[in-house]
């Protein structure tokens, strides 16, 4: 900006220094100096204009990475979050599995304690049989 507002300076100082033209606002310039000057003044606004470009894409750049690295972030926040909750559900998992190996455990202690229970009552129930049978046998002995 400041190139530009120099060679509007100089192009400003030219058309002061150019002869009059007597009896008129009017001044001869030579054209090639006015021509070199405006060049100079376009040749600076598009340098200008490109530069001002850059920085705007430059900006635009750093935006979209912080815009990305913000999303980054979130995803790392939320794959976190993802795998907290895995491990808990993994825990509740164990804690479940485990409760129900005991449990099973001990229906397992009680089916043999009954298993034990019925085989002595058939036991039991077998020697009463036996017994009843040598006394019906004893009894028709007695009767015949």
């Amino acid at each position: 900006m400041n190139k530009v507002l120099g060679l509007l300076d100089t192009l400003e100082s030219t058309v002061l220094e150019s002869k009059k033209i007597p009896m008129t606002d009017k001044v001869i310039v030579v054209e090639t100096q006015l021509i070199d000057i405006i060049d100079k003044i376009r040749l600076v606004i598009k340098s200008d204009g490109d530069a001002v470009e850059n920085m705007i894409d430059i900006k635009k750049e750093q935006q979209y990475k912080e815009v990305s690295y913000k999303r980054v972030g979130n995803s790392e926040d939320e794959l976190n979050k993802a795998k907290k909750i895995k491990k808990g559900a993994e825990e509740y998992a164990n804690y479940v599995l485990t409760n129900l190996q005991l449990a099973v455990t001990k229906m397992q202690t009680n089916l043999i304690k009954l298993e034990k229970n019925i085989e002595s009552s058939r036991k039991v129930i077998d020697e009463k049989n036996k017994s009843i049978n040598e006394q019906t046998e004893r009894v028709e002995e007695y009767n015949e």
